[in-house]
């Protein structure tokens, strides 16, 4: 294992200035999807950035609660980063990055409402993308979740062979780059 090379593809990574908006990889036409030759199907990690260029991301719904070992609750604010001009939501990696995006996104899924104010309403373990951007969005004026991700979300990608390489560079670009939604997934 080459610790230099998971340290520059983690700087990689968490460079937003390398990143593309979600819309520059797919586009939806009524119930068909597009996927651009930059959604690269190799094993790769990547991550899913918020563009707070405007500064909207603290009007956003950011309260959630976490439910961990033994039905304990506790209750975040996602308030790290919030100053910054793209906030950090997600860190993953893949084998196919295709499959992986259509899995965070449900396309084919409408809004699905949150019963509880601050709980974060999956459908699968695997829309972190989703899930994440309808909690933040539900008290607000935007009305339709995908619109907002295609505009606002940008995503940065990088190939990176090896399995055990891929795990040590999710977990080092989680812990630099604190994002959001791997709170609650990573419990």
């Amino acid at each position: 294992m080459d610790a230099s090379l998971i340290d520059r593809k983690v700087e990689y990574l968490l460079n937003t200035s390398k990143s593309y908006l979600l819309k520059q990889l797919l586009v939806i036409k009524g119930k068909s999807i597009r996927y651009s030759a930059l959604t690269i199907i190799k094993p790769s990690i990547y991550a899913f950035w918020l563009d707070n260029s405007n500064k909207e991301a603290e009007l956003l719904h950011r309260r959630l609660r976490i439910t961990g070992p033994n039905g304990s609750n506790e209750e975040i604010t996602l308030d790290w980063n919030l100053n910054n001009d793209f906030i950090l939501l997600y860190v993953g990696k893949t084998t196919n990055f295709k499959n992986r995006l259509k899995k965070h996104l449900l396309l084919g899924t409408h809004t699905w409402e949150h019963k509880e104010k601050n709980y974060l309403n999956k459908k699968t373990t695997a829309c972190q993308l989703r899930a994440g951007v309808e909690h933040l969005i539900k008290y607000s004026s935007i009305d339709n979740g995908i619109d907002f991700m295609l505009s606002n979300i940008r995503v940065s990608i990088i190939e990176m062979d090896g399995l055990v390489e891929r795990f040590f560079a999710e977990d080092l670009a989680i812990g630099k780059g604190k994002p959001w939604f791997n709170v609650d997934s990573e419990r």
